[in-house]
């Protein structure tokens, strides 16, 4: 496997797993800004799944107080890693 590849599957993974432990911790954390750790995964995931929160907002009034753009995120991220994967496999071989 290439090192791209390899680059490109650990980015997925660590993203995906940020977006789980801000989805999880919004849960147990009652201010996220008290905690350094978690404060950084905020700052880290915002950019993913700001659009995917106003995307949702577009189309639907949602659930006031439940927020799915944890999971619109995880669905686009998915079908965004398989297609890169597909295409830079075809690419190097």
């Amino acid at each position: 496997m290439t090192v791209i590849l390899l680059a490109l599957r650990l980015f997925y993974n660590l993203l995906v797993a940020l977006i789980l432990i801000r989805a999880f911790g919004s849960w147990f954390i009652r201010n996220p800004y008290s905690s350094k750790w978690y404060s950084l995964v905020i700052q880290m995931t915002e950019p993913v799944l700001a659009p995917c929160r106003n995307l949702i907002s577009r189309f639907t009034r949602g659930i006031p107080g439940v927020d799915f753009s944890p999971v619109l995120a995880l669905m686009l991220l998915s079908l965004i890693y398989k297609i890169l994967s597909r295409f830079i496999y075809i690419i190097m071989h």
